[in-house]
């Protein structure tokens, strides 16, 4: 085993390898013996890059994982429950983003899903094997599709038009609320 500069692309790169082969590079925070430790791991397994937290079958603390830059966190995950935080180190959900960043007219900008086409938000509920979504119809409008089953939806349950037209049970409202 063998740490060196390896610098065959003139990246200044250090290389940490047996043979040919790469492996495990760890960085400890505690170390007492081979069993009680806690660490970070960096490896590649198979064709996925791993950075794991870890520690001895003795004790030690699984600790979060937390990227940073400029010494702010900005991506955050709880060891103990696999909460992500993005703007927080303390998440209460599987995800929680926090921002103060104002984006229009007050609002902030917590989350923006991107597509080319009908962006949206699906729900599934796997155990009765249920989906419903919010989307963009690529109008500008909200609509709500329900009573899907994995992964489709078998209509819309409302629509909130770009005009501000709401339609319940139609998808075409011509009033500003709509019923069917």
């Amino acid at each position: 085993l063998k740490l060196e500069m390896d610098d065959p692309f003139g990246d200044n790169a250090l290389a940490l390898r047996y043979g040919t082969a790469a492996q495990k590079f760890n960085i400890y925070n505690t170390y007492t013996s081979t069993t009680d430790y806690e660490r970070a791991a960096l490896r590649w397994d198979s064709d996925i890059f791993v950075i794991d937290t870890q520690t001895g079958s003795a004790g030690g603390t699984v600790l979060p994982l937390d990227l940073r830059t400029s010494g702010q966190s900005a991506l955050y995950i709880d060891a103990g429950t696999q909460n992500v935080g993005i703007g927080s180190t303390a998440p209460a959900a599987k995800l929680e983003i926090n921002t103060d960043e104002n984006w229009s007219a007050g609002w902030r900008n917590n989350l923006k899903l991107k597509s080319d086409l009908y962006p949206c938000i699906r729900f599934h509920a796997t155990t009765v094997d249920k989906t419903s979504l919010i989307g963009n119809n690529n109008d500008g409008g909200l609509w709500f599709g329900v009573n899907g089953a994995g992964d489709s939806y078998d209509g819309y349950g409302m629509v909130i038009k770009s005009d501000g037209n709401v339609g319940i049970g139609m998808t075409n409202p011509t009033s500003k609320f709509h019923l069917y």
